[in-house]
């Protein structure tokens, strides 16, 4: 699977942050199939002694191509299917989608985008590219 442009970019916001990221790509299994999902990065975080390891999958998105509607389908197709692989195979990963903060912006402007990311309770962690930092984490 070819890595997205923002990949990189991601990655070191998360390190920045002290999340240690532990695989790239993992393979997700599907429940009765011999096939898995790639979800670009995992990483983990101690939070504190009484909230214990916080454990993510992060999958990037640049959503550079043909418009920012369509790649946002093709986004949230891919974090339904992640999320029921990840239900089904009982992992205690939440699911992240990883993009810029650029592309935020523009996501915000569009209702019925803002509208799904509600209905299927999409979470994101949002990264300046050019500083490698994390700006927000919507959850």
């Amino acid at each position: 699977m070819a890595r997205d442009l923002i990949h990189d970019a991601v990655k070191q916001a998360l390190i920045n942050d002290q999340w240690n990221v532990t695989d790239y790509p993992f393979d997700l299994p599907i429940m009765g199939s011999d096939k898995d999902f790639e979800v670009d990065l995992v990483s983990e975080k101690l939070l504190s002694a009484e909230k214990g390891m916080k454990k993510i999958l992060v999958e990037v998105k640049s959503f550079l191509g043909t418009s920012i509607l369509y790649k946002f389908h093709e986004s949230l197709g891919q974090y339904i299917n992640y999320s029921e692989a990840i239900a089904e195979g009982g992992f205690e990963q939440t699911l992240y989608v990883g993009i810029s903060d650029t592309v935020y912006e523009e996501m915000k402007k569009i209702s019925f985008l803002e509208r799904r990311i509600i209905q299927y309770q999409m979470k994101f962690v949002v990264v300046n590219i050019a500083t490698k930092t994390i700006v927000k984490w919507i959850e």
